[in-house]
């Protein structure tokens, strides 16, 4: 295919330089694998995240806005920080350049900002940032906001708005805001938007940690072959509509995660098991406080477990979660009151019983009376998974014979990464682990070559 040919097919970007239009369409096509560590490299070059697990949710998540006609649902990136100068931005900025049909960041957007954006570019991303003074304000103005966000989150959902009609009529119009959207802002998100969303955490990077200069014109060259890649690749690998949930994770992030396990699923390799571990990690760390009945629910599990016993003294069940000092129930201003702490149980259907225990009868808790709310209300603690995905025959998700160019005419060079979550930020090394000397699963990944004049 000449650069002609594949700018006909609209996969050539506007100012791409020749030598790395050359590049794009000398090699053959990647495999999705392959333009899923495209997509890794170049985010990890820019940003930094709290946990590798959520660099595999962002990865998949940018597939995902190019793969939207296979979901039933989207998954919405709660993108948060504790403090300013974190990160958050810089990522949102690394997503324009990455996602599917980005018109750039919303600031503080409106619910009329977001239906009518989704109704000209039915198929775009959005990427919101500022939501935490959205949903500081309880205006009416604000709460529209979110409905509309929370609506969003399933294909079909539509606003009703009446517009002018013909001959000075009004007629109610239906817009759509099913679409994929990325969610940015300092603190929480509100309870029934981060339900719908994958927990992205950013913290403020170290010293230790250095990242490149984002610097968009440059950046924009040099992420065009790869998205370009990556749209190719989902039209001859496209994800199916449904995949296998790990049972750890609840029904709505489960419903969330579909998608991004459906697209690893497809990509095969190691992807699969990169998918399901980071969803059950980055969903089985969320805190538990945004309600205190349902932090109080897993706090009194932890003292059960602690203490491996059956039944315990509501004196001394409350003097155990006072001990906690970083937790809620320390707090003089609102203190845990056996009448409080009977409050906040009722509503799961949990009740005190006169109690035998030791040689004095005492008012209490039996740890059956907890069981059935811990099971339908708190994640299931993460089964053990394996650190590292091993391939101890050597066998590889590509051949690098078939790829790698004899001759410096300027196609696509392949660099092989290992697949754990501490490999260096930047390996561009054609010869790196070619050996491949403990038996490690290693990915291909897109690097334009050096003669081509691209900068990886």
């Amino acid at each position: 295919m000449t650069p002609e040919e594949g700018e006909a097919r609209g996969l050539a970007r506007p100012g791409l330089p020749p030598t790395q239009v050359a590049v794009l369409f000398a090699a053959p096509p990647l495999t999705l694998a392959e333009a899923l560590t495209g997509i890794e490299q170049f985010l990890r070059r820019f940003v930094v995240l709290a946990r590798p697990e959520a660099l595999v949710a962002v990865v998949l998540w940018v597939a995902h806005t190019y793969a939207i006609e296979h979901a039933e649902a989207t998954p919405y990136l709660a993108i948060s920080s504790p403090e300013k100068q974190s990160g958050k931005t810089r990522l949102l900025e690394c997503l324009t350049l990455l996602a599917h049909d980005c018109d750039g960041i919303v600031i503080t957007p409106t619910a009329s900002t977001i239906f009518r954006t989704l109704e000209a570019t039915p198929a775009g991303t959005m990427l919101l940032d500022e939501l935490d003074a959205v949903f500081r304000d309880h205006s009416d103005k604000y709460e529209e906001v979110r409905a509309v966000i929370n609506a969003g989150h399933r294909r079909g959902a539509t606003v009703p708005r009446s517009v002018p009609g013909p001959k000075n009529t009004w007629i109610v119009k239906k817009f759509p805001v099913f679409g994929p959207k990325a969610l940015a802002g300092i603190g929480k998100l509100p309870d029934t938007v981060a339900d719908r969303a994958i927990p992205i955490l950013m913290l403020k990077r170290k010293r230790t940690e250095p990242v490149e200069k984002l610097r968009q014109r440059t950046a924009r060259e040099e992420a065009a072959p790869v998205v370009a890649a990556l749209a190719e690749a989902l039209a001859a690998q496209p994800p199916a509509l449904e995949a296998q949930i790990p049972a750890e994770l609840p029904d709505r992030a489960g419903d969330a995660w579909e998608p991004l396990l459906a697209i690893a699923d497809s990509a095969r390799g190691a992807w699969p098991a990169r998918a399901r571990r980071a969803a059950v990690i980055l969903h089985a760390g969320r805190e538990q406080d945004d309600s205190l009945g349902l932090r109080l629910l897993s706090d009194v599990r932890v003292v059960f477990d602690a203490r491996g016993v059956e039944r315990i003294s509501t004196a001394d069940l409350i003097s155990a979660l006072q001990a906690d000092e970083e937790g809620p129930w320390a707090s003089e201003r609102t203190p845990l009151t056996p009448h409080r702490f009977a409050r906040l149980l009722h509503a799961f259907g949990i009740a005190s019983k006169q109690l035998r225990i030791g040689a004095a009868t005492l008012k209490g808790y039996e740890r059956e009376a907890f069981v059935d709310s811990w099971e339908r209300y708190l994640p299931t603690p993460p089964s053990p998974l394996e650190p590292k995905h091993r391939n101890t025959e050597h066998e590889r998700s590509f051949d690098v014979s078939d790829r790698t160019p004899s001759d410096g005419d300027g196609s696509v060079a392949l660099v092989e990464m290992p697949i754990e979550d501490d490999y260096p930020q930047s390996a561009w090394d054609p010869d790196a682990g070619a050996d491949d000397p403990q038996g490690e699963l290693w990915l291909a990944a897109p690097v334009l070559a050096p003669d081509a004049g691209a900068t990886p």
